[in-house]
C-alpha cells in the first residue's frame, strides 16, 4: 500500500509540473506573438515626388536619400522616421491612386499592405499622362520592408 501512494504521489507531482511547464510556455509565447506582430502607425505626406516611369517602390531612411529620391527639402527627423514611396509608374489618364490599409511589425520585417486602384469602365477621368505616387513615414527601423499590395478596380456610380 505505501508503494502505490508514492507511486500516485511521483505521477501527480509529475503531471502538475508537466502541466505548469505546458502553461506558462503558451503564456510565454502568446505574449511574444503579440509584441512581434504589432500594427505600425503610418502617416501620409504631401509632398512633390518626381515623374517616375516605372513601378518602384522606395526606403528613405536618411536625408541624403531624400533629395536622391525625392528632391525637394523636407523636415522628417529621420532618427525618428523612416519614408515609404510607392510609386505607380506611368498612367495614360486619371483615375489611378494608391491606398495603404496596414502597416505590421513582425519580427524580421515590416509588411506593407494595400491597393493599387485602377478606375473602372465607367469612370469618367481626365485625359492626361500621369505618375501616381504615395508618401509617408513610419517609425525608424533597418528591418526589411515587404510590399503587399494588391490591384483592384474600382467602378465609378
Amino acid at each position: 500500500m505505501n508503494k502505490r501512494i508514492v507511486i500516485w504521489t511521483f505521477i501527480l507531482v509529475g503531471i502538475g509540473i508537466a502541466l505548469f511547464l505546458f502553461y506558462t510556455g503558451v503564456k510565454q509565447k502568446n505574449a511574444s506573438s503579440n509584441q512581434r506582430n504589432t500594427q505600425l502607425a503610418f502617416k501620409l505626406i504631401q509632398t512633390e515626388a518626381p515623374k517616375v516611369e516605372i513601378a518602384k517602390q522606395v526606403v528613405i531612411r536618411n536625408e541624403a536619400e531624400w533629395a536622391t529620391e525625392i528632391g525637394t527639402k523636407t523636415d522628417i527627423s529621420f532618427t525618428k522616421e523612416m519614408v515609404l514611396v510607392f510609386f505607380m509608374g506611368t498612367r495614360m489618364t486619371g483615375g489611378y491612386s494608391i491606398e495603404i490599409s496596414s502597416v505590421v511589425n513582425l519580427v524580421d520585417k515590416i509588411v506593407v499592405s494595400g491597393q493599387l486602384v485602377s478606375p473602372g469602365k465607367n469612370c469618367i477621368v481626365f485625359q492626361a499622362i500621369n505618375y501616381p505616387y504615395l508618401v509617408f513615414t513610419i517609425p525608424t527601423s533597418n528591418k526589411e520592408i515587404v510590399w503587399n499590395m494588391e490591384g483592384v478596380v474600382r467602378d465609378c456610380p
